[in-house]
């Protein structure tokens, strides 16, 4: 459900959502997702890219699953400072960084070139 975009971050739209589903091609998008019972999802960038911020999410369990693939494309989540990220990555002909701030003032911003 897509709800009204009052925040500070022009560009992105704010959801309201469990379940995450995103499909970004030759394009990019800026969301922010909202829920109380998160229970993760995907991402797929096929030379797009997608910035999704979580920081306004609770975990609907201990552990959640996000898949994310990139073809020539690429994502950056955002996620609230008390969770624990595991990463497990398969990369072909894609890039793959990991930055971890825990300080919730300095958020990861993806720039477009």
């Amino acid at each position: 459900m897509e709800m009204n975009n009052n925040s500070a971050n022009s560009g992105y739209k704010k959801y309201e959502t469990d379940r995450l589903d995103d499909l970004s091609i030759l394009w990019g998008k800026q969301k922010i997702i909202t829920s109380d019972n998160f229970n993760g999802g995907k991402l797929t960038s096929i030379a797009g890219y997608s910035e999704i911020d979580l920081t306004n999410c609770k975990l609907d369990n201990k552990s959640v699953v996000i898949d994310i693939l990139g073809i020539f494309g690429g994502s950056t989540l955002i996620v609230p400072k008390e969770w624990n990220v595991v990463v497990d990555v398969f990369s072909l002909f894609v890039g793959f960084s990991t930055e971890i701030i825990r300080t919730p003032e300095k958020k990861m911003i993806w720039k477009k070139p």
